[in-house]
């Protein structure tokens, strides 16, 4: 639902919304928590770091948590040294912290970061967690202000003069990550980019590959400023570091199925160079129904002749099915004309059936792959899908696609050719593409 399936699957506790305002009492409170002047001892914050691990409770609803406040009692935030701060972060509570309790800590590690050592380094990398973030009901205006000063705050830990010694001491690695979360400032920044790919070998797979693979997922897109040998080296490394992360026995099936869908991406033809102008990448059809539908439909094979939309797309993906409406339009549009539009979803072991109108949403779980075509039958009348629509063998979140969010548009031409990609149902120039591929075909 046009976000990365890498950050879908990410653990996001270390990136939710913090406060602004607080209740009065707490805010008491959290302005006791740095009125401190002594440097709190390890043992103190390795206490407070087991007991909020074992039994904070995450913000997700604006109400700061109790716990937090209990924690922090006797610990003056501003005084902590840079390991302290790093136990803070792993137990997550850095990302629990108010405005207030942040400011203390923001102008103690402005002072550590204008060192040129690793310690130094991995102070500029830990602003990165207490800098400002957008909040619920910011004005615009704000919002961008925050954006710029997050962009910043990245910028200066990225360039670093002791990012490389820190990253060696295998800390650091997030600030890669960081480059997903600020792509709109710094995805076409090349001087960002090739700083980071020069660092990438560091990297070893051993719980840290994560930050890898959205930094390989920025730096490598077709778009990006790199050059074609750097993306390839990136490339390669991302490549070696999944092999390495996957050998590990001892990987939860879940992760383990999500590090092999990665790797996919990375040896699928987009992420090659082998899908636009190349033929299309073979998709299989378990089932496929509308005006080019039908049980005869197998494979793109069917469509031989045709320009065909394509439209990625899934049942709990609420961005795509706000694109059906644009979707039903170009239908009757071009109902006569020699182009099939194709809504491609897989089996996903679950649906959200049926999308009510004015109603919610109600999911149908642990599915078996014919139950999911049964319900999809019913589900695609009711949501008025006018177009073709399939199901596919392969993920929607399909590799050779380069599919890593959905919705996910691509357009073949009537030889078969992928010639465009990383298309949007709002895209202004799409039907002046599907016009120019229409007059090709001379019908």
């Amino acid at each position: 639902m046009s976000f990365s399936n890498t950050i879908r699957n990410f653990n996001l506790g270390a990136f939710r919304l913090r406060r602004i305002a607080l209740p009065a009492v707490i805010l008491l409170t959290s302005l006791s928590c740095i009125a401190y002047s002594d440097v709190p001892t390890d043992k103190q914050i390795a206490d407070a770091a087991a007991y909020y691990k074992a039994n904070g409770k995450r913000n997700l609803d604006g109400i700061p948590d109790p716990r937090l406040i209990e924690v922090l009692k006797d610990i003056s935030l501003g005084e902590m040294t840079i390991p302290q701060l790093r136990q803070f972060k792993a137990a997550g509570i850095l990302a629990q912290l108010d405005g207030i309790q942040c400011e203390g800590i923001l102008i103690h590690l402005s002072e550590l970061a204008k060192g040129r050592d690793a310690m130094a380094a991995e102070a500029a990398v830990l602003t990165i967690e207490v800098a400002p973030r957008i909040q619920r009901n910011m004005s615009a205006d704000l919002q961008a202000a925050v954006r710029r000063k997050r962009t910043e705050v990245v910028r200066q830990a990225i360039n670093h003069p002791g990012l490389p010694e820190l990253l060696n001491q295998k800390r650091g690695f997030e600030v890669f990550l960081h480059t997903y979360f600020q792509r709109e400032e710094l995805g076409k920044d090349l001087s960002i980019l090739a700083t980071l790919a020069k660092q990438v070998e560091k990297f070893d797979g051993a719980g840290n590959v994560r930050s890898l693979l959205v930094y390989y997922e920025v730096a490598c897109e077709p778009n990006s400023p790199l050059t074609i040998a750097e993306k390839n080296r990136i490339a390669a490394c991302t490549k070696r570091n999944l092999e390495t992360a996957l050998k590990d026995q001892t990987l939860p099936a879940r992760e383990r199925d999500y590090l092999n869908r990665q790797m996919d991406q990375i040896l699928g033809a987009a992420a090659n160079g082998k899908l636009i102008n190349h033929l299309a990448p073979h998709i299989d059809f378990l089932w496929a129904a509308g005006p080019a539908g039908g049980e005869a439909v197998k494979d793109f094979s069917a469509f031989n002749g045709k320009v065909v939309v394509i439209d990625y797309w899934a049942t709990w993906c609420v961005p795509c099915i706000h694109g059906f409406p644009r979707m039903r339009e170009l239908q009757a549009k071009y109902k006569d004309a020699n182009i099939v539009f194709l809504g491609i979803t897989s089996p996903q072991g679950r649906m959200t059936f049926p999308y009510a109108k004015g109603g919610e949403p109600k999911p149908v779980r642990d599915i078996s792959v014919s139950q999911e075509i049964e319900l999809l039958k019913g589900w695609t009348k009711a949501m008025e899908m006018t177009w073709t629509v399939a199901c596919s063998k392969q993920d929607c979140f399909n590799p050779d696609f380069g599919v890593r969010g959905i919705p996910h548009m691509a357009i073949i031409d009537a030889k078969g050719i992928v010639r465009y990609n990383s298309l949007e149902i709002e895209d202004p120039t799409l039907e002046t593409k599907i016009q120019a591929l229409l007059k090709e075909t001379g019908k």
